[in-house]
């Protein structure tokens, strides 16, 4: 998991937004947009990889 949070920093924009995706065939940015639940998923991963607050577990419970 980490190594690919890690990955995922290299696909921000110059602001450090995250993009919403990655075409691999094309070595391209698609869909070009930042849309705030990518965001959201970035903070989520990083918080459950360190624990960073009494929430990081939220998506492992069920």
């Amino acid at each position: 998991a980490q190594t690919l949070l890690d990955w995922q920093m290299n696909c921000r924009d110059e602001d450090g937004v995250f993009w919403m995706g990655w075409q691999f065939e094309e070595n391209i940015v698609w869909p070009a947009e930042r849309p705030t639940w990518t965001q959201a998923a970035a903070i989520l991963a990083t918080d459950a990889l360190h624990r960073a607050t009494p929430g990081w577990d939220v998506l492992v419970k069920g």
